[in-house]
């Protein structure tokens, strides 16, 4: 159980105090200058924000003073993170993730599905110092992450499909699932096609010598019978 506690000097006309989040009033009174809210805490409500207000007939605005919960838990996947990632044939694809931790990252990993090997991340960026827009309970707030990047290097048939990626920091793991699609390079289609007609055009080559020669040999055995003939 988490406590909120808000407290102001109290004053003249008496004050209202509330907490707020989400643009919401969750909570509105409170005894000689203090109220307190009460919350089971869970890892959806990192970085959420609440706000503590207090104001009377004196004030033209009321006084706020915002807190942002911060919650010890595994990493916390961005929301914004791409779920599909598209990459040639032979060609490579780099998986890039976003998460929120309160903890070191200890380790991360991509994994295909039934597939036992993993790739560890590559590279990692900014441990602590990236700062991106994110929008929390409808709240848009800078906030930092941590981004890792897998490197998946000239991809086969097999290695297109559903991905698990695991991210753990030193209190627990995470994981978010991707695709890696296959997309066709034009170029190549291109190609492989003008192969086949050449291909075909050979074929068709061979086959009119062949019968050239089929054609001329039966020419010269009739000739040579008419010639027996007339002898």
């Amino acid at each position: 159980m988490l406590q909120l506690v808000c407290s102001v000097q109290s004053g003249k006309p008496k004050e209202i105090l509330q907490w707020i989040t989400n643009t919401t009033v969750i909570k509105e009174g409170g005894q000689n200058g203090t109220i307190t809210y009460r919350l089971n805490a869970s890892s959806s409500d990192h970085m959420r924000i609440f706000i503590c207000s207090a104001f009377n007939e004196a004030l033209n605005h009321p006084i706020t003073k915002q807190v942002r919960l911060d919650i010890l838990g595994p990493p916390i996947f961005v929301t914004n993170n791409t779920k599909t990632w598209f990459a040639q044939y032979k060609g490579d694809a780099h998986i890039i993730v976003k998460v929120f931790s309160s903890f070191y990252i200890t380790r991360g990993q991509i994994r295909r599905h039934n597939d036992n090997q993993s790739s560890e991340a590559s590279r990692v960026f900014g441990l602590s110092t990236r700062k991106e827009s994110m929008l929390f309970h409808n709240v848009s707030v800078l906030v930092e992450c941590i981004q890792l990047t897998f490197d998946l290097i000239k991809l086969e048939n097999v290695d297109f499909g559903n991905y698990t990626v695991e991210v753990c920091n030193t209190f627990n793991c995470s994981i978010f699932e991707v695709s890696v699609v296959l997309v066709h390079d034009d170029s190549t289609s291109t190609v492989a096609y003008g192969f086949c007609w050449i291909i075909m055009g050979i074929i068709v080559e061979l086959f009119y010598y062949v019968v050239a020669r089929i054609f001329t040999a039966a020419l010269r055995v009739e000739n040579r019978v008419v010639a027996i003939f007339f002898k």
